[in-house]
């Protein structure tokens, strides 16, 4: 029964015992009219240990995809039987700066990908009668991350030549599933010598393993436009980076933002995930904040239909 019915209920008990000790004026009616009018009191001395040491914290996933169904809510923390309390959810997409209000038990908006700050507001605990409520301080807030989902995008011209200037001999030598044929030079290991092309050539030539030359391609990107617009550079950059690292490659990435730039080195897809989870925590800007960088090997990951 919530709180307002609950009040309702109680003035309408209080106003028959006050007609009935009005009109009849028997004892049993005036025992009947204290106890009604001294039983919120009771209820709340009874409760009030509980109702000042009365928590809340918010229940909600740190990260989910976009377009999953997200579920947020407040839970009572305490450690005597659970009361009746009310409160709100305050929600704000740290990209764009769009702000919702739902109830403590309420579905998010993940049609964008972005970070959510979610707040508890106007929290308040009531007594076990559910008549009487006094505000909680201590309000919780947290996270949700809503990461962005693949989005397609035409390969850039010339991407394999590209690529495959991007590998450099492995120091130590070693195992590798890329491998370069030179001729051999003093202090190469022999179990590195290719016997066929050797025979067949009469030089002496070995497989160099190779590794790929971290950082020598650059995504670049800007934080800037609408949540639309920003879904499909996400999307992009998470898309061209998982096929840059399935082909072993690292890369730098550079995003301007309207406060300066933010640089990472891409070596692993967990490095991926927190690069990006780091970007959606950037207020976008209105206006394109794209700057000056090294032309050479920079690719550029745009937001355009």
């Amino acid at each position: 029964m919530r709180a307002a019915l609950r009040r309702t209920v109680y003035i309408l008990v209080l106003l028959i015992c006050t007609v009935f000790y009005t009109f009849f004026q028997k004892w049993m009616a005036y025992i009947f009219f204290l106890t009604v009018v001294g039983l919120p009191w009771l209820s709340l001395l009874i409760s009030l240990p509980m109702m000042l040491k009365f928590r809340v914290h918010i229940e909600a996933p740190e990260s989910v995809h976009r377009g999953t169904t997200v579920h947020a809510r407040l839970v009572g923390d305490t450690r005597f039987p659970m009361p009746l309390f009310s409160g709100k959810l305050a929600v704000r997409r740290m990209t764009d700066g769009k702000q919702w209000t739902y109830p403590q038990n309420a579905v998010m908006d993940t049609a964008h990908c972005g970070t959510l700050e979610v707040a508890a507001r106007r929290v308040w605990v009531y007594d076990y009668l559910g008549l009487i409520a006094i505000p909680v301080r201590q309000l919780p807030d947290t996270q949700i991350t809503v990461r962005p989902i693949e989005v397609a995008m035409p390969m850039p011209a010339g991407i394999e030549q590209l690529l495959a200037r991007s590998w450099r001999p492995r120091p130590g030598g070693g195992y590798s599933e890329h491998h370069e044929m030179r001729e051999y030079r003093p202090g190469d290991a022999l179990n590195q010598i290719h016997w066929k092309l050797t025979a067949k050539t009469g030089t002496i030539i070995i497989r160099e393993p190779m590794q790929p030359d971290r950082g020598a391609v650059l995504l670049t990107l800007e934080i800037a436009g609408d949540a639309d617009v920003l879904d499909r550079v996400f999307g992009r950059l998470l898309y061209f980076g998982n096929y840059l690292l399935s082909r072993g490659v690292s890369y730098g990435v550079c995003a301007s933002t309207a406060k300066g730039q933010l640089h990472y080195t891409i070596a692993l897809e967990d490095d991926l995930v927190r690069a990006i989870d780091t970007m959606l925590c950037v207020e976008a800007a209105k206006e394109s904040t794209r700057s000056a960088v090294p032309a050479s090997r920079q690719i550029y990951i745009g937001g355009e239909v």
